[in-house]
Parts: structure tokens; sequence; C-alpha cells
């Protein structure tokens, strides 16, 4: 009867349960590639993101490298500009659980605001403790001071932010591998787009070659018929040489109806 028992419940191994466990990460570039195109329409990651399987591509690829989950990543790395980024309080969170983190000290908002400056200080075992400091002149000089968005709202809480980036970067680049402060990079000013030449779609009558207004002129019969090859020489896209050569053969011209005292 004991034995009959036993069957009825199945029991699931730790193995068997390990083998079932998600860990939330795409394990190839194939899943990774079906996880973003998946997860672009959800409602549940942010705006930015939505529609853009690209970017959650880059996004998750990026934060995977440093210890998020997927879906982590998702929500901690933003692609601003074409740049992958982090935000700020994922940074402090990344640095905490790093094993060699001994403490993090930054100054509280009233602090910042007494002092009009903000300072990090990050320790880690073995290593001496980085500091950073940034200022309110420092924002200015870098014509942040005042700019319109969180720089206005929450200016100390940026101070706070900038000190906290190049902290514990200095402390910790083999934790965040490169990645910069979301808050800074959204503050790098855009590169200016270089304008492609402007191109006129001229009128099939003005893509004419040297030739071709050449026999023009040499066939017009009165002066009026020397005008429309005059202005598709000034028209074509030709060198110099052959626009010299076309007011030439417009001059001979011209002189022939005068010398004929055509009309």
């Amino acid at each position: 009867m004991d034995n009959e028992n036993k069957a009825l419940v199945p029991v699931a191994t730790a193995a068997k349960l390990q083998k079932r466990t998600y860990n939330g990460n795409p394990q190839n570039m194939g899943e990774l590639v079906q996880y973003a195109q998946m997860v672009a329409n959800s409602q549940l990651v942010p705006k930015s993101y939505r529609g853009k399987p690209e970017d959650i591509l880059v996004a998750v690829d990026m934060g995977m490298s440093v210890g998020f989950t997927a879906g982590q990543a998702l929500q901690s790395i933003a692609v601003i500009g074409g740049r992958a980024a982090i935000w700020g309080d994922a940074l402090l969170a990344l640095c905490i659980a790093h094993p060699a983190c001994e403490d993090i000290h930054e100054d509280d908002p009233q602090t910042i605001e007494k002092n009009q400056a903000a300072t990090c200080t990050v320790y880690r075992k073995g290593r001496q403790p980085k500091s950073w400091t940034y200022t309110v002149a420092d924002a200015k000089r870098a014509r942040l001071w005042g700019k319109q968005g969180p720089w206005t709202t929450d200016p100390f809480r940026m101070l706070q932010m900038r000190a906290r980036g190049f902290a514990c970067r200095n402390q910790f680049p083999d934790v965040l591998r490169g990645l910069s402060l979301a808050e800074e990079v959204r503050d790098i000013p855009a590169e200016p787009q270089t304008r492609a030449p402007l191109k006129v779609a001229l009128p099939k009558a003005f893509a004419a070659s040297v030739n071709e207004i050449l026999d023009e002129i040499t066939n017009a019969s009165s002066p009026k018929q020397l005008e429309g090859p005059v202005i598709k020489a000034k028209a074509a896209d030709l060198p110099e040489a052959d626009k010299q050569t076309i007011r030439d053969a417009y001059k001979a011209k011209f002189a022939e109806f005068k010398a004929a005292d055509v009309p």
C-alpha cells in the first residue's frame, strides 16, 4: 500500500527543477533576435523601445554583458544617439553588488544645494578610495545649468548623477565596461547632420551635351533662336572650357547674323 501511495504524487527532483528553470536570457544570437522582435510590440517595455527590435537587441546584449537579465536590461539600458548607456541607479546597483565594493558615499540633496557641488566617493577593496566632485560651475561651463529638462526641474540630482558617474567609472571600469550614464549621454550635443548637395532635376531639354548645344547654334536661322542654346549652356553642368567653347560659337554665329543684317 505504501509503495502504491508513493506513486500518486510525482516528485520533482532538484536537478529537474534546475533544468526547467528559465534564467531570463536568450542563449544565442538567434534567440536574441527572436526575443527582440517579440517584445518590440509589448506594452511592458519602455516606449522608446516599442517597435524598435534593433534597439532592443543592442540594449539586451549590452545589459547581459554587465550581468543583467534581458528584462533588467530593457529597464536599465537606454539607447541614446546610437550609444548604449545605463541609468544612474542601475549603475549604482552594479557597483554595490560587486564583491569588491566596500561602500559608496554620496552627498544628499541638502548638502549638494548648500555646497553648490556634489561629491561621490567609491571604496573598493585593495584600492585607494576614488572621489569626484561636480560643481555648479562645472555645469555652467558645460552649458548644462538651467538647460530645459532635469537640469531645471531637479538640478542638484543631476549634479549627483555626474559625480556618481565619474567616480564609479574610475573605480569599477571592469564592471561597467565602458557604459556611460544615460543622464550624461542625453546631454551630449547631437552631431550636426551633413546636408547632401542640393540636386535640381533639370527639364529634359536642359540636359544637353556640348555637341548638341553647338549644333543648335550652328543650325540657328535667327538671333532669336540662339536664346535656347544659351539657356541650356548656362543650366548644363559643364566644365568651364566647354562653356567657353559654346560662348565663342555663340559670338561667331551672332556676328554672322549681324553682318548679314538678319533681324
